[in-house]
């Protein structure tokens, strides 16, 4: 089966159900397939098709139903890029994938036109929402004659070509095929609940895996997108109540912003049904009033881009508040249907249920095909025919899976072995703090040491000195703090991940 299947059977089936909707602007399922085959004549007749690169540089937007269908349908590689870039980044990333088509928005455009100058090779632009001075118009891409002979090609070709958050290096591009996202879009269905006349709101940005998965799981059951340029929390709220939302993906972040909202106990949520969570880790007490709030179903989903990019799930009836069964919130679920996921030992070997630490693997089909042009760092990471995320967890008995922290992220400490997640876990619970992260830097004496960034909550006074004797009241002592830096924001990446390596190079850590 191939991407462009799913336009295809929403429009045979529900032909005038609302498709996308984004402020305003309404296009139904059959207008939606016949959009994508009239842009997909217009990319092919400007040169693009097999094995083509076709870069979107653009927030959330309707027209995104168009390029993530047609841009694979004619065998093109869709490369969803970061809004977030600047020009440096983004020469990079352009360069890399061998863009020859980009898709734009006027306001991303400046940074996007500096990074353009620098490459050598010929790039046609398209402007989502603008024209001129060789930018082509957008409206001249779903005009004219549609293609009436989609090719055929196989599952295993690659339709996307995401980049990696880049949160230790430049980012790679990791390579999905086809059969890649389908298969994650039918764990999405089955794993988050998504139904026929789902109502699925974009906030999060699509240049994001975990949002791209969720898009085209309700892509495949025919609902309908509702689309926000970007997570703004009282559009947000706003847009559930409206539009009767009964589907939202967030990550942590957003819903920490949401649950600071005044008032947010008194909003009407009474339409949804799921909220889906991930890309990073939340504090349970956090998760616990989230719950409360919002009334709904919670499923969160652990991966990473090169699992396209589900592992695990943990499901809206394992979201126990009270009792032994609550302690499972603090978990990622269990393997996901389709995928197969183990902790690992560096041997290779299963490590012991119940504690022991190892590096949580996965196998699937969701299993990225490799790194654009990076077979050493493929082979490294599918070695042994298993994805190796880098990520540290343990498993208990009834195969639950707890991640303790990126494999990069582990401080040894005096010959101690120090996981920041569970320092973070503790800084959430106190009441003046909103935001913790958790880091080591090198040290002479003992090789690391344990450094802590809080943001305090707006309207508190936070010392470093209380946040110290905190810890050492709750800690052991080889785990506390050496040093607490009070901030007013957190680095992170678009993806919501907070940027330790930011942070280390702030102590000239590297």
């Amino acid at each position: 089966m191939l991407l462009s299947e799913l336009p295809r059977r929403s429009a045979r089936l529900e032909p005038n159900i609302a498709a996308g909707l984004d402020r305003g602007r309404q296009i139904t399922n059959r207008q939606w397939r016949e959009r994508m085959l009239v842009q997909a004549a217009w990319l092919r007749a400007h040169g693009s098709g097999p094995g083509k690169r076709v870069a979107v540089l653009s927030y959330n937007r309707i027209e995104m139903l168009d390029l993530y269908f047609s841009i694979p349908a004619i065998g093109a590689v869709i490369v969803p890029v970061n809004y977030r870039l600047k020009a440096y980044e983004l020469e990079y990333q352009f360069s890399d994938a061998e863009v020859d088509i980009l898709f734009v928005e006027k306001a991303l455009w400046p940074e996007a036109k500096t990074a353009l100058l620098k490459i050598p090779r010929k790039v046609t632009v398209i402007g989502l929402d603008f024209s001129g001075d060789g930018v082509l118009p957008y409206e001249n891409t779903v005009s004219g004659p549609p293609l009436t002979d989609l090719p055929v090609f196989s599952e295993h070709e690659t339709a996307l070509q995401a980049y990696t958050s880049g949160t230790t290096g430049r980012p790679k591009g990791v390579l999905l095929t086809h059969r890649n996202m389908l298969a994650n879009s039918w764990t999405g269905c089955i794993e988050k609940r998504i139904y026929p006349g789902e109502k699925l709101l974009h906030s999060a940005p699509l240049f994001h895996l975990a949002a791209i998965s969720s898009f085209y799981s309700t892509a495949l059951i025919g609902g309908t997108h509702v689309f926000l340029p970007a997570f703004d929390p009282k559009a947000v709220v706003d847009t559930i109540e409206k539009e009767r939302i009964t589907f939202c993906l967030f990550v942590p972040t957003m819903i920490n912003m949401l649950l600071e909202m005044p008032g947010i106990e008194k909003r009407d949520f009474s339409s949804l049904k799921i909220i889906s969570y991930g890309g990073s880790s939340i504090p349970v007490d956090r998760l616990r009033k989230a719950i409360e709030v919002f009334g709904c179903g919670f499923v969160q989903g652990y991966g990473q881009t090169e699992a396209a990019p589900i592992l695990t799930t943990l499901r809206p009836e394992e979201h126990v508040l009270d009792g032994p069964l609550s302690k499972r919130l603090a978990s990622a679920g269990r393997e996901a249907v389709g995928c197969e996921v183990r902790v690992v030992r560096p041997d290779g070997s299963d490590v012991t249920p119940g504690g022991e630490v190892g590096e949580v693997v996965g196998r699937g089909d969701n299993i990225m095909k490799g790194y654009w042009k990076q077979p050493e760092a493929t082979a490294e990471t599918l070695r042994g025919g298993w994805l190796h995320t880098g990520d540290l967890g343990w498993i208990d008995e009834d195969g639950y899976i707890y991640i303790v922290d990126r494999l990069k992220d582990m401080i040894i400490s005096g010959g101690e072995n120090i996981y920041p997640r569970e320092i973070e876990e503790l800084l959430y619970t106190h009441p003046k703090i909103l935001e913790a992260a958790v880091y080591g830097i090198p040290d002479p004496k003992w090789g690391e040491k344990v450094i802590a960034a809080v943001v305090p909550r707006a309207g508190q006074s936070l010392t470093p000195e209380e946040v110290g004797s905190f810890c050492k009241d709750n800690l052991a002592s080889y785990k506390k703090p050496r040093e607490v830096l009070i901030t007013d924001i957190l680095p992170r990446n678009a993806a919501g991940k907070v940027l330790k390596t930011e942070l280390r190079a702030r102590h000239g850590g590297g």
